[in-house]
């Protein structure tokens, strides 16, 4: 995990929401609610995941 990783947790993921800490997440992606993503598993610009209606989980080594 990074500085910048870690700095985009802490302003886009809710309480509810968890990253692995060798994830990467661009600053311009947007999950919203319920949302897991998994370990060395990459979230790129622009992705808007939603886990309001339901939980919504990106496995090990996705790249979304």
């Amino acid at each position: 995990m990074n500085e910048h990783t870690a700095d985009v947790r802490e302003r886009i993921f809710s309480e509810e929401s968890v990253a692995a800490g060798s994830a990467f997440v661009s600053k311009l992606t947007s999950p919203v609610g319920d949302v897991a993503v998994g370990p060395r598993s990459n979230l790129w610009l622009f992705v808007c995941l939603r886990g309001d209606g339901g939980s919504t989980t990106v496995g090990e080594k996705s790249s979304v």
